[in-house]
């Protein structure tokens, strides 16, 4: 969402380069942490507490605004964990997960705070020298091709760079006239100023013709960078007016991508169905309910997943009613139901004891 915080992970000799700009946290409480973690390296939440005095719950406030803001962060992800697990008292509690949130409940887990565990340091403590602007642009511009193959105007929004496309146009066009890139219209709809790593629009072309064996769909969290939907293409328009205006990369709705396109959208309730089909495909509307049911099949506790809606029409009545029952779903009240309770002997459904929970994607960001 547009309030979560977002978590990265970096290679220690790339985060300097690849970092970015931080946005300091300006109160006395602020100044006091930084002042300690700068004096001490990195500390454990108790002793940064007798250090700089203060309530707990608000320096620990205090401390996760400057983590959000991209001062301080933690040696180990338990915290962030810890923050996410909903209080055994209430679950109204859970409502920490964002950057510019307060912590609502007071418990404590062997004595400490939720969200204080680990140490805590400064980033910029092991950068040491920082890097020229020129440098940061190069290495920025090196992991966008790294990992997207093709570089786009839409690649820069999609990421959020500072500065936009611009920041790495320059860059990009220097390596492209050393030769280390290629410079073409490689992706339909996206302009002609791409760059794309040698070998990249090779791979390209030989996904034009999808192979036969490719009959089986994918569902995806809408918010993953995986799903291109909402960030490098546009969401495709539906001449049903029913639904207009509801696609988003929103955390709880998830997609379903056959052959690369995107064939279903699930809202984040769970219980209505957005397909993007223009005619009728038997094969992919299988690939389609069956990729559904497998993907409840492996939602932890979930003992049964009610389609209520299909298209905004009742999902018993929908044309892909059939590829769902064929898929194990049956009628119930309009909708239909899929039964999960008879699963295979491997799948765990219950938690282990003393075992953590799994940092799911949430809202705050995944």
């Amino acid at each position: 969402g547009s309030h979560d915080g977002r978590i990265a992970l970096y290679l220690a000799e790339h985060e300097a380069l690849l970092a970015r700009t931080v946005t300091p946290v300006v109160t006395e409480q602020a100044q006091g942490i930084r002042a300690t973690l700068a004096r001490r390296g990195a500390v454990f939440f108790v002793d940064l507490l007798r250090e700089t005095g203060g309530f707990p719950s608000e320096v620990l406030n205090t401390l996760w605004d400057m983590v959000w803001s991209g001062e301080v962060t933690n040696d180990s992800l338990e915290a962030l964990r810890s923050m996410l697990r909903p209080s055994s008292s209430s679950s109204s509690n859970r409502k920490n997960e964002g950057r510019n949130t307060r912590l609502r409940s007071t418990r404590r887990t062997q004595g400490r705070l939720p969200g204080s565990e680990g140490r805590w340091s400064l980033r910029s403590a092991r950068w040491g020298e920082m890097p020229s602007d020129t440098d940061r642009r190069a290495a920025l511009a090196r992991a966008l091709l790294e990992r997207y193959g093709v570089v786009t105007r839409e690649v820069a929004h999609a990421e959020g760079l500072e500065g936009g496309f611009s920041a790495v146009y320059e860059v990009l066009k220097a390596m492209e006239a050393a030769g280390r890139i290629r410079r073409g219209y490689f992706v339909a709809g996206h302009g002609g100023v791409q760059f794309a790593l040698p070998g990249a629009d090779e791979d390209l072309r030989a996904q034009r013709a999808p192979s036969a064996a490719a009959t089986h769909a994918q569902v995806l969290a809408a918010v993953d960078p995986a799903n291109p939907y909402g960030a490098l293409l546009p969401w495709p328009e539906r001449e049903t007016e029913h639904n207009a205006g509801r696609l988003s990369r929103t955390a709880g709705a998830f997609v379903v991508l056959y052959q690369g396109a995107l064939v279903g959208y699930l809202q984040r309730s769970g219980g209505s169905l957005l397909t993007f089909a223009d005619a009728a495909n038997g094969e992919r509307d299988r690939a389609l309910a069956a990729a559904l049911a497998t993907w409840a099949g492996a939602q932890p506790l979930r003992r049964a997943f009610q389609l209520a809606q299909i298209d905004g029409t009742p999902a018993a009545a929908h044309p892909l009613g059939a590829a769902f029952r064929e898929a194990g779903f049956v009628a119930a009240g309009g909708g239909l139901l899929l039964s999960l309770r008879a699963r295979a002997p491997h799948a765990r459904t219950e938690p282990e004891p003393n075992a953590e929970p799994d940092l799911e994607e949430t809202d705050a960001g995944g």
